[in-house]
């Protein structure tokens, strides 16, 4: 046997041992685990396995786990872990299941830990603080707090899950008053890889507090958030959706808004517009979110979107539950199609607007005109110097961007469509128009380097970008002091990964 075959004969012996040696020790944990929460275990052929599998928002991340774990308690966490470290059993964790890259909240081969019964809802004694489970939406929170009159500074849609939002920094409607939205966390509760239970916050652990602020699941499995409440009042707001021949004003508008000057420096506005885009046929509608956190109609702030007539127009004063129950609708909690995120930033200037616009409608034009199921789209998301001053004020945070460097957009490239066929073209397109929008920003000096986790595309390195480069290193350290072993680094492979 020459020497070539005797490698590649060994090569996939040792692969096929691999996947046997998983599955033995995965169906070991499963039987472990059905044994001591025989009511929060289901394994693989149960009648509500395909449900709860199911259960995410892209058709990318449905994977056939051997079971599926739902803890009542970090106790039970704590136990599973036990389980899962003992048995070299890859595993993985949802919170809501927003995420859309395959593996970040779905597992192959693996027990995959649902955090939807960890659902704790709570106030202190004083109302100031909240206590939130893992398992909640964020349509759960506001609609329980408004009880209070009050809010806190979570997601902007309310199917989005609780867990996967803080632990990626999460871009809220409050951010120039008080940052990302783990800036507003307290206290968070946390099952490390040795199965222990702490709290880390800003006199306990706080230097696995300021990492898990951006710093995703490297860490351990947080099951509870404590965050900071405040009172809320009627709001301006709604969705406004435009016709095609509005494009050039609605970008504008964008420009408008993002700039220092402009709209965005009201600390009450806040404006999620959107292009989507069909590119087989041309088919363009601009559209926007707006939000003004006070009760007063059609504020200056947002002037330059409410000018431009609009197809439907949805704006209006109204509490805050009601608003959020329109980002509650059923088209945000469609199940059935293919997703995907892809994130870049630039500085929150017009040309940077301009730029991206035009680029990234030229790129769908040229690429992708000939997928007949893809709607694409890219959102203009402005992070405004306020913003970085309130994540600092906080006490900080992973992401650590310095005020001093300016306001600037987060870029959000979304993909939806149907056809398994098409998954490597429509990657390939979000790369290439990430890549585009990036060379001519760079050449314009308007590129802002920066790449926000939760937007981040399965192949993009958010922690490179964290703290101009000088974040990771210190994540490094965190991790290896917390988990030690690198259980969150190999057993839970998915997501963004820090690396030895």
């Amino acid at each position: 046997m020459s020497t070539f075959w005797r490698h590649t004969l060994i090569s996939l012996l040792t692969a096929a041992l691999a996947v046997r040696t998983s599955a033995t020790s995965s169906k070991s944990a499963c039987a472990q685990l059905a044994a001591s929460f025989p009511e929060y275990t289901t394994v693989s052929g149960s009648a509500s396995y395909t449900t709860k599998i199911d259960s995410v928002w892209s058709q990318t991340c449905v994977e056939d786990a051997y079971c599926v774990f739902e803890p009542e308690s970090s106790k039970d966490v704590s136990t599973a872990i036990g389980i899962l470290r003992k048995t070299k059993t890859k595993f993985a964790v949802r919170s809501g299941g927003h995420m859309p890259n395959p593996g970040a909240n779905s597992i192959s081969h693996g027990v995959l830990i649902s955090l939807s019964r960890l659902n704790t809802l709570e106030l202190t004694a004083n109302h100031e603080v909240v206590h939130i489970g893992p398992g909640l939406r964020w349509y759960d929170v506001y609609t329980w707090l408004a009880d209070y009159k009050l809010t806190t500074a979570g997601g902007r849609f309310g199917p989005v899950g609780v867990g996967g939002l803080l632990l990626g920094g999460g871009i809220n409607y409050y951010g120039s008053k008080v940052g990302w939205s783990a800036n507003n966390v307290v206290n968070f509760e946390v099952v490390l890889a040795d199965g222990s239970i702490v709290q880390a916050n800003a006199s306990s652990n706080t230097d696995l507090y300021w990492a898990l602020k951006g710093g995703s699941q490297n860490f351990g499995i947080v099951t509870r958030y404590d965050m900071k409440t405040f009172a809320i009042q009627n709001v301006w707001g709604g969705t406004l959706a435009y016709p095609a021949t509005s494009l050039d004003a609605y970008i504008h508008a964008v420009a408008n808004f993002s700039s220092p000057d402009g709209g965005s420096a009201d600390p009450l506005a806040a404006a999620d517009p959107l292009l989507l885009m069909y590119p087989n046929t041309s088919q363009i509608q601009p559209a926007a979110v707006l939000l003004y956190n006070a009760a007063i109609e059609n504020p200056a702030a947002l002037k330059a979107f409410i000018d431009i007539p609009a197809v439907s127009d949805s704006a209006a004063v109204r509490t805050f539950t009601n608003f959020a129950v329109e980002q509650n609708s059923s088209s945000y909690w469609d199940r059935s199609s293919r997703r995907s995120f892809w994130a870049t930033a630039v500085k929150a200037t017009p040309e940077a607007v301009y730029l991206a616009n035009t680029t990234f409608i030229q790129a769908a034009m040229e690429q992708v005109s000939d997928l007949s199921d893809l709607l694409t789209s890219i959102t203009y998301q402005t992070i405004t110097e306020d913003w970085l001053d309130a994540a600092r004020a906080s006490g900080g945070d992973a992401i650590d961007l310095d005020p001093a460097d300016g306001a600037f957009l987060v870029l959000l490239i979304s993909n939806t469509w149907t056809n398994a066929d098409h998954d490597d073209r429509i990657v390939s397109f979000s790369e290439n128009v990430i890549a585009e929008i990036e060379s001519k920003a760079r050449a314009a000096n308007v590129y802002y380097p920066f790449v926000n986790l939760n937007d981040a595309g399965p192949s993009q390195a958010p922690f490179k970008t964290y703290g101009k480069g000088q974040s990771l290193r210190k994540l490094k350290t965190i991790r290896k002091k917390y988990d030690p072993s690198g259980v969150f680094q190999t057993l839970s492979p998915g997501g963004f990964k820090l690396g030895a």
